[in-house]
């Protein structure tokens, strides 16, 4: 390819991603449009950005006639649709062969759309739920279904809001973009970069400061991010170095950071795409969702935090010199303007319960205006269509994503079989919903090992939620439950992004990083089960059992972390950890019992290891410590 026409193409990529953020900030301001009209808008947008990219990598002709075929094919499917929206309403149900020709081409480019922007593991699982719908009376047992004719299957996915056009893309092109460009507005105003300078002027210079720095950093960037990888990328490009030149090895330096920056999917005001999903799903406010992730994900990032405190003083590992560190003073004087954004986005989210739609808006408007008091980050007219530009290219994830999960979902509806899953899960687990949510973690595990949060959720919340749901769980605690194994994928091996990307910074095995992310993450494995059973740790219930619960948790978190690592006031012994961690499982599931016994337990070993280290320092301070003769 010529520079012209690369110059071309970026020129194109810069015009389409402003119009797809302009158009998204009309619709969040002043209302979205008819749903399918909306919808296929956005998926116009991303087909035609997804496209653009594939032009600008082409290397042979092939790839750019192929690139330019499948764009003109896809935009005129949704073109069509759109134009003949109403009369498609007045004979519904009566296809011409026009949309049957339509209805298969835009199936088949948004195949080839996901597997160019996501790989090939979800368009081949989209893939075998099509042909499942045509091959239902071949198939034995549960799978078996009368089977349905090409017009049936075309009118489901793409005539209805039941299958492409359906609840994820809605989400994607209603919710998900809009905060995805605020994020992006937060990035360029300078505000990670806040972040960073806040998080290390507060504990930098504390033991192990580096690795407190990327907890407490991912866990603010993950409230304007809600991604794992892209908070892995941002902070962990700073931190993980940092943490390898004090001395962390680079396994455990770069699980911190892959802890840490998945923990941003579950971390309110904003968490990950899937948790607007959900709203969606469950009828209700995202503030509903986003309050009852509040207490989980504190213990989370509190957990991670005292893990690699621990670690620190285990191993010797000292913070960062004076010399190294940024003035805190200076830092909230000369940026202080910063924080407002995000506190005027957690006040009209969750205290004034404005619609997100709206929120995003007034928090976009926020920054610019904010930005004229940064002297080197003034939002200008470029600054300003430099974020649209790079939300308009993050989004391409979601929006292949929605849509391919859009014909997941639409074959499950249309065939029954999320009925007839539900009704043999119950029956394998023979009632024991125990034994179901096991079942389901594993599910929910594998499933993300090939997909990002978003389709492995939205899969598993049609196949899984309702059997929970069935033996008594509330939807809320059910769906909560599939979200957060949904999101703890991206650090479970063998397949896990957020610890490969973070295994690419700090040059270690992602094998070893995923594992060691595995055992810093374990209070977020825990986590799903406890609030299971009692919501009070999703902010449901009376206030003072609610106050309890946070407070015997987080005691819990500390007990957890010194399992883990295996330090708590000194060394721990193998037994030391089974009963560390067993008080904290104790602590952190709410009930007076678990509570008093966790309790005991926990002080049993304060005053066991306060002792023994008494000896050690009292044997290290005889002659025979020190080396001498008595």
């Amino acid at each position: 390819m010529n520079d012209r026409l690369k110059r071309l193409i970026d020129i194109l990529l810069v015009v389409v991603g402003t119009c797809m953020g302009l158009f998204h900030l009309y619709t969040a301001a002043f209302g979205v449009y008819t749903a399918i009209l909306q919808r296929g808008i956005h998926l116009g947008f991303g087909l035609t950005i997804g496209y653009l990219i594939v032009l600008r990598k082409a290397r042979t002709l092939l790839d750019l006639v192929t690139g330019v075929v499948a764009l003109a094919l896809g935009l005129s499917s949704i073109i069509y649709l759109d134009v003949n929206l109403y009369s498609l309403v007045e004979r519904y149900g009566i296809l011409e062969p026009a949309d049957i020709v339509f209805g298969i081409i835009l199936i088949l480019v948004i195949l080839d759309f996901t597997k160019r922007t996501l790989g090939w593991a979800l368009p081949i699982i989209a893939g075998v739920f099509l042909l499942y719908a045509f091959a239902g009376p071949v198939m034995p047992g549960l799978l078996h279904h009368r089977g349905y004719d090409v017009s049936r299957v075309i009118d489901l996915l793409y005539l209805t809001t039941h299958g492409i056009f359906g609840v994820a893309l809605g989400v994607s092109a209603d919710l998900i973009f809009i905060f995805v460009l605020m994020g992006a507005f937060l990035t360029c105003s300078g505000v990670g970069d806040f972040y960073i300078s806040l998080a290390n002027a507060l504990f930098g210079r504390a033991r192990g400061g580096p690795a407190k720095v990327a907890v407490f950093a991912s866990a603010l960037f993950g409230t304007i991010s809600g991604s794992g990888v892209a908070n892995v990328v941002t902070t962990g490009s700073i931190t993980i170095p940092m943490m390898k030149r004090l001395g962390y090895r680079p396994a455990f330096a770069g699980a911190v950071e892959a802890v840490a920056s998945t923990g941003g999917q579950i971390m309110p005001p904003v968490m990950g795409a899937a948790a607007f999903v959900m709203a969606e799903l469950l009828n209700v406010p995202y503030s509903v969702v986003a309050r009852a992730a509040i207490i989980p994900a504190i213990i989370y990032f509190f957990s991670v935090f005292m893990a690699v405190h621990f670690e620190a003083v285990r191993t010797g590992i000292q913070g960062l010199s004076k010399a190294e560190m940024p003035d805190l003073k200076r830092i909230l004087r000369s940026q202080w303007y910063f924080v407002l954004p995000v506190a005027l986005l957690i006040c009209l989210l969750l205290i004034v319960k404005w619609t997100p739609q709206k929120v995003a808006v007034y928090t976009i408007a926020s920054i610019v205006v904010i930005s004229f008091f940064a002297k080197r980050r003034k939002l200008g007219f470029k600054a300003i269509i430099e974020p649209m530009v790079e939300s308009a290219q993050t989004s391409l994830v979601v929006i292949s994503s929605c849509a391919s999960a859009g014909i997941i979902i639409g074959v499950i509806s249309l065939t029954g079989l999320g009925l007839r899953f539900s009704s043999v899960m119950v029956a394998t687990a023979g009632g024991n919903i125990a034994l179901m949510l096991v079942l389901i973690m594993i599910s929910c595990l594998i499933l993300g090992m090939g997909l990002s949060t978003t389709p492995a959720y939205l899969i598993l919340a049609v196949l899984a939620a309702p059997p929970l749901i069935k033996l008594g769980v509330p939807p809320l605690s059910a769906h909560m439950f599939i979200f957060y194994f949904g999101c703890l994928s991206l650090i479970t091996p063998p397949v896990a992004t957020a610890a490969y990307a973070a295994a690419g910074i700090a040059q270690a095995d992602p094998f070893k990083v995923g594992i060691t992310a595995s055992r810093l993450a374990v209070s977020a494995f825990l986590a799903p089960y406890l609030f299971l059973y009692n919501p009070s740790l999703l902010l449901q219930g009376e206030l003072l059992k609610i106050i309890t619960v946070f407070v015997t948790a987080m005691i819990g978190a500390v007990a957890l972390s010194g399992a883990i690592i295996g330090w708590f006031i000194t060394s721990a012994s193998f037994v030391e950890r089974v009963i560390l961690f067993a008080s904290a499982v104790g602590l952190i599931d709410p009930g007076s019992f678990t509570d008093y016994l966790g309790l005991a337990g926990l002080l049993g070993i304060i005053a066991w290891q306060y002792w023994k280290k008494r000896r050690q320092n009292s044997l290290s301070e005889t002659p025979q410590g020190r080396g001498g003769s008595p």
